[in-house]
């Protein structure tokens, strides 16, 4: 069927990546013109890069410059014992590594430590988990020293009482400008003790890394101190997601004090809450 622009019909249609539409026409020796259109496709909000593509797979980034994919794609690992599940070693190209618990019939510990993406950025995903996560007996650690990890996701365990350590020494080599972790799907309700558990380093000087924790399935209790830079979703979150107190104490930094408002801190200090940088 052919395409009309007004009363002209539409003998070519071309597509390139530019900023408006444009109309350019040309006049038919046999009379009437040719109309050649340019569409706006605004690729500068994607994320997709290199490492993210699956390998051999082409697409463009955010600037319209083609890339090719060098991701492997998912690496899956059950566990078949009660050895804590420690995945040391360098993972080159893969984009994703899943942990299979087994439903905890070997043990519920899920520590993740010494583990590096090499050339992507990476996503870890519990599977068939256990109703509460156990942590190491020796450190309380559930992630330490992790390399170009973007996401984390924990399938709905609830943490145990004491957590410490939880997330520590995170690193990133790949990332240059802004930059978000996501942890998710993890219930914080019955965590009594929170210690120590939001530390990172080794960052790129030329990138802002920022966490975003999912506190949909919490209902927080204890005081916390977070010496990362938090995005502003996930500290309203947090806010939205306490119980109400009369000690409890929200150490923020003040590098994310300065991204609230003081309406915005008042959702927590109407609960109880002090906060603090």
């Amino acid at each position: 069927m052919p395409l009309y622009l007004g009363n002209h019909r539409i003998e070519d249609v071309e597509v390139s990546i530019n900023h408006k539409y444009a109309d350019t026409v040309t006049e038919l020796a046999g009379g009437g013109v040719q109309h050649t259109l340019i569409a706006d496709l605004d690729l500068s909000q994607d994320t997709v890069t290199p490492q993210s593509l699956m390998r051999g797979y082409t697409a463009h980034d955010a600037s319209g410059t083609p890339i090719t994919g060098v991701g492997l794609g998912k690496l899956t690992v059950k566990r078949y014992s009660s050895y804590t599940t420690n995945l040391y070693g360098y993972y080159s190209g893969i984009n994703e590594i899943e942990i299979d618990l087994n439903n905890g019939t070997n043990g519920s510990q899920v520590i993740v430590a010494w583990l590096v993406f090499t050339d992507c950025y990476g996503k870890i995903t519990y599977k068939n988990c256990p109703a509460t996560l156990t942590t190491s007996t020796s450190s309380s650690d559930v992630l330490r020293q992790i390399e170009n990890v973007r996401e984390i996701d924990f399938g709905g365990m609830a943490a145990p009482a004491t957590l410490t350590r939880f997330y520590y020494n995170i690193s990133h080599s790949y990332a240059y400008g802004d930059y978000t972790v996501y942890i998710k799907n993890i219930d914080f309700s019955n965590v009594t003790t929170f210690n120590n558990c939001f530390a990172m380093s080794g960052n790129s000087p030329d990138s802002h890394i920022d966490v975003d924790v999912d506190w949909s399935l919490s209902t927080v209790q204890a005081s916390l101190s977070i010496a990362v830079s938090m995005t502003k979703r996930s500290m309203l979150e947090l806010f939205n997601h306490l119980s109400t107190q009369t000690t409890g104490t929200l150490s923020l930094k003040q590098m994310n004090l300065d991204k609230l408002t003081a309406e915005e801190i008042a959702i927590a200090t109407a609960k109880g809450w002090t906060v603090t940088a």
